[in-house]
């Protein structure tokens, strides 16, 4: 902690409370915002279509690797952002739910222990 003489410690609380950056007593802000639209409805969707592109993309990826086991970006050419993690976390859904029986369980291995680059 930094030592600071107790009139300076005095001064500066009070130029703080009289400033109004600390208002004791009031009342919590509440605001109106909510983080889906209203009214929300499910898009129902079944769990097979969602599979379905999440495999694609997967198999896409899967061919972005470099030796690491990174996910390369094909347009920056170097690991980008999430990309190694969540291809690893999407290929494990995917052998959860026994899609996929083909990818190489390696494969997603790597990318788990590539650290990132950036």
């Amino acid at each position: 902690m930094v030592s600071m003489r107790p009139t300076r410690f005095l001064l500066s609380l009070a130029l703080l409370l009289l400033s109004g950056a600390v208002a004791f007593g009031q009342a919590v802000v509440r605001t109106d915002f909510h983080l889906t639209a209203y009214p929300w409805k499910a898009l129902e969707i079944p769990a097979s279509r969602y599979l379905e592109a999440v495999e694609g993309i997967c198999r896409f990826s899967a061919r972005q690797q470099n030796a690491e086991g990174a996910v390369v970006d094909p347009f920056l050419h170097r690991e980008h952002q999430y990309a190694t993690p969540y291809f690893a976390y999407a290929v494990g859904t995917l052998l959860a739910a026994g899609r996929a029986p083909d990818a190489h369980v390696p494969v997603p291995l790597f990318a788990l222990n590539s650290p990132p680059r950036e």
